[in-house]
């Protein structure tokens, strides 16, 4: 028999005319809260009931100080801790498997005083754990509390859960974020949540999940002040998919008047093989092969004008990668830069050709190098675009070569990097001391370790690999 003082239960019992209902949102899978207001003793009485068999949990129940004060609290089952402070208390609980509370048994109660007059207010909680599962999804919900004296009343027995009443309004909450930014979150009767964020210097993004906490939408449009910075992190973020069917799209606005802007998208769960996947207007899609991941965790890509976008994991599994280069093959694979050569098989130590360099860069560059002709669509490409002379395009690309077109590829920026400190700088080629300069500088070439660049020596697989991942990253 689960615990609940006599008080308590006869504050339930007795609660009638003057016992008015409040609004109560469901509290994802785990909790539902039967919320009665007493007009005579100036009490509100929240009964937090499990929607499934629980055996431990924690949350917090946290309210308006200058409307309610925590009279009492009691928490069901062997009590590990109940925390108070002027506007919170939080809840831990566990039983035993045989003493577990079952869908419909109380797991808390908490009774406030009234302070003053008051017509509503709103008591926020927060689910932290529920049977071992940590920060639930939509765990955030907001009671509101009406004292109005012409609501209904309440059903007087405590045996039989309460129906929450549908909000004729929905429901607003605007939130300070520590970065400044500003969150308002709205409601509807229905149960969907729409969360608007904006930042600072004024980009915003909106979040809409379903009654069941399912993202159904997501867009974020940038401002003209964040755009001129030439990166922008976007207020959001999106969950990982495992199919680009699955994944929800994001719609990102950018101000007409910017060219270009980097923007950095947050993720959950991000991995080397996370990608970024471009949708088109008519509704086709492709890997944003240049999905760079930062420092921070998030992905950053390039985008000129409104963009749709997707997130999704694009694993590729080989029998051969458990490598120094695992992480960087995962990186190129996924982004689709370059594959596995069949059976499932990387081939990490094998020497690249020019060509599938050439081919490589083509592609990145947006070139259509695909079918049967690959070979000489990327060599066309190159040329074309000043990054080879698509020379000797069998042969194994050297070091020195594959910086070279790299640097090319880049727009041959100013490079200030030193050679001095390699043993054989002397014996990289006169028009490659510039590109492996700066390629040294940018930390995408550091020497094999001997302190020698081996520029005429051939690139792996594994290698470009390795050099791609830092080159696209920077």
């Amino acid at each position: 028999m689960k615990k609940l003082t006599s008080a308590l239960l006869s504050l339930v019992m007795l609660m009638s005319v003057l016992c008015i209902p409040a609004w109560a949102a469901e509290l994802t899978d785990c909790l539902q809260p039967a919320v009665r207001v007493n007009k005579e003793d100036r009490t509100v009485t929240v009964i937090f009931k499990a929607n499934e068999t629980t055996t431990n949990g924690k949350f917090t129940v946290k309210f308006d100080a200058a409307q309610l004060t925590c009279k009492d609290a009691v928490a069901e089952g062997t009590l590990t801790n109940v925390v108070k402070t002027d506007n919170s208390v939080t809840f831990s609980y566990a039983v035993s498997s045989a003493d577990a509370i079952k869908a419909g048994e109380t797991v808390a109660t908490i009774v406030f005083s009234s302070v003053g007059e008051w017509s509503s207010t709103k008591i926020r909680v927060t689910v932290h754990e529920f049977n071992d599962r940590e920060r639930l999804n939509a765990s955030l919900h907001v009671l509101t509390i009406n004292s109005a004296p012409d609501s209904p009343t309440f059903p007087s027995a405590p045996s039989t859960p309460s129906t929450p009443s549908t909000p004729s309004e929905p429901k607003e909450e605007v939130t300070t974020n520590p970065d400044g930014s500003t969150t308002t979150t709205t409601t509807d009767k229905n149960g969907n949540v729409t969360e608007t964020t904006e930042t600072e210097d004024g980009t915003t993004s909106t979040v809409v999940t379903d009654e069941k906490g399912n993202v159904t939408e997501m867009t974020a449009e940038v401002s003209k002040e964040a755009a001129a910075s030439g990166t922008v992190t976007l207020p959001l973020e999106v969950e990982t998919a495992e199919s680009a069917e699955e994944a929800v799209a994001v719609e990102i606005t950018v101000p007409a008047t910017v060219f270009s802007v980097k923007v950095e998208i947050p993720v959950q769960n991000v991995t080397y093989s996370t990608v970024v996947v471009l949708v088109h207007e008519d509704g086709t899609e492709e890997i944003i092969s240049e999905t760079a991941l930062t420092e921070d965790g998030n992905l950053a890509i390039t985008v000129e004008g409104n963009v749709t976008v997707k997130v999704v994991d694009n694993a590729q599994e080989f029998v051969d990668d458990d490598m120094w280069a695992k992480n960087e093959i995962a990186f190129v694979t996924s982004r689709e830069i370059f594959n596995g050569i069949g059976d499932n098989k990387f081939d990490p130590n094998s020497n690249m050709t020019r060509v599938q360099m050439m081919t490589v860069l083509a592609r990145m560059g947006g070139a259509d190098a695909y079918g049967a002709d690959w070979a000489e669509k990327a060599e066309q490409w190159v040329k074309e675009n000043g990054v080879s002379d698509g020379s000797n395009p069998k042969a194994n690309i050297t070091r020195e070569d594959l910086v070279t077109m790299l640097y090319n590829f880049a727009g041959k920026p100013a490079a200030t990097g030193s050679l001095a400190g390699f043993t054989d700088a002397a014996s990289v080629s006169a028009g490659a001391v510039e590109a492996m300069k700066w390629a040294v500088e940018m930390g995408i070439i550091n020497g094999m370790g001997d302190g020698t660049l081996a520029p005429q020596g051939e690139a792996t697989r594994a290698q470009l690999a390795k050099i791609l991942t830092y080159f696209i990253n920077l």
